[in-house]
């Protein structure tokens, strides 16, 4: 029995050095103009699709926001374990509709080397089932 692909996966952000880029499972860096054509959220990946301050706080790193757009889903937190500048986060967008933990479980499993720099946890307030 033929075992399916698992769905294209990429991860926005730091990767070795302060600037975000968006990186393959492998480790290869994609030029912005394809990364744009390959994921629904265009350059919004990169700033656009993160965790909002409400109410004037910070929301530390670490806890991230779910949401979906045109079959994917994202999970996106701040970070700043490489890049301290302000806006310095962690996105993972993966094609087709999942629940926010299995977008989190995927990215630790296919991603570890982005997982293994960070000195915090991540948590999805509310469980992650909604935007």
């Amino acid at each position: 029995m033929k075992q399916e692909a698992p769905p294209k996966m990429l991860y926005c952000g730091c990767h070795g050095d302060s600037g975000h880029y968006v990186w393959r499972e492998n480790g290869e860096r994609v030029r912005w103009g394809l990364a744009d054509k390959e994921q629904p959220w265009g350059k919004a990946i990169d700033g656009g699709i993160q965790p909002l301050a409400r109410g004037g706080y910070h929301v530390p790193n670490g806890v991230a926001r779910y949401t979906q757009e045109h079959g994917w889903s994202a999970l996106s937190w701040w970070d700043n374990s490489i890049d301290t500048r302000p806006g310095s986060h962690s996105t993972f967008v993966i094609e087709g509709v999942h629940s926010a933990e299995f977008v989190l479980v995927s990215a630790r499993i296919r991603f570890p080397w982005v997982f293994e720099r960070f000195p915090f946890d991540v948590s999805i307030p509310g469980g992650g089932s909604g935007a």
